[in-house]
């Protein structure tokens, strides 16, 4: 019994290479069958790495994409902007008046400074031309740039006193350029040019210009009267008022230029 038993063992231990052997050769098969690893492990796993791949693609391409947008929207509000700012020196250069557009419309009369009075108080021009060369009260000054300067008061044979636009008694229709907002500019005890009974709901900035409207016909309108340098509520509420700085200095002003008739 123990020798058959023995033999039986022995038989036993003969059939297990074999059947390493066959199980190795089955595994061989089933890894280079293209039914069964590719499909089933090569396959699979190809079909993850490769769907991963494209996602990666996909969010690469969707930043770059995206970023470009960007780009676009930022060159697109720059030019707007470039363009905006040009349309609106085009629209100055169109509506306000220099000199050799003034003369070529109107006949002007140069004169020459000969006094001033009450200069920190009411400033006043003395100029060496009168009734004899046309020149009136009610008729604009300018300077050599084509600038509002003032008006003329009174006038004698050969001479006129001019008050200027900071003058108390100076009072001018003017407008805001390249705009439809208008009031008064109006001088005060300060000396300053104040543009005054804006519409409450005027949208008004430092550095735009204000000129002359067409509510005055002896003052042609889009001449210069100066720059706004601060707005603000007037002080009953009701209206906005801008104080200007004047394109010219008093003391410095030898010659002015009497608009006297359009041509």
């Amino acid at each position: 019994m123990i020798r058959e038993l023995k033999k039986t063992s022995m038989r036993s231990r003969r059939k297990w290479p074999i059947k390493y052997i066959l199980a190795f050769f089955v595994l061989i098969i089933l890894l280079f069958s293209n039914n069964f690893l590719y499909q089933y492990s090569f396959g699979f796993l190809g079909s993850k790495i490769s769907l991963f791949f494209s996602n990666l693609e996909l969010i690469i391409s969707s930043a770059g994409s995206n970023q470009k947008i960007d780009d676009l929207v930022r060159e697109n509000q720059r030019l707007l902007s470039e363009n905006a700012s040009l349309k609106e020196k085009s629209q100055m250069r169109e509506i306000t008046q220099k000199k050799e557009e003034v003369v070529r419309d109107f006949n002007v009369e140069e004169a020459e400074v000969i006094g001033r009075e009450n200069f920190f108080s009411t400033p006043i021009l003395l100029i060496n031309k009168g009734l004899v060369q046309k020149v009136k009260p009610g008729m604009v000054a300018i300077d050599e740039l084509g600038a509002m300067v003032g008006k003329v008061k009174e006038s004698s044979q050969k001479m006129s006193y001019i008050i200027l636009t900071p003058n108390i008694e100076s009072r001018i229709g003017a407008v805001v350029a390249g705009t439809e907002v208008g009031g008064i500019l109006e001088g005060n005890k300060n000396l300053r040019a104040v543009l005054e009974m804006l519409p409450i709901e005027s949208k008004v900035e430092a550095n735009q210009e204000v000129i002359t409207d067409n509510s005055n016909p002896d003052i042609p309108a889009g001449l210069l009267l100066g720059k706004i340098t601060e707005a603000k509520e007037s002080s009953d509420h009701l209206f906005k008022e801008a104080v200007l700085s004047l394109p010219w200095e008093s003391q410095k002003i030898r010659k002015v230029w009497i608009i006297t008739a359009r041509k």
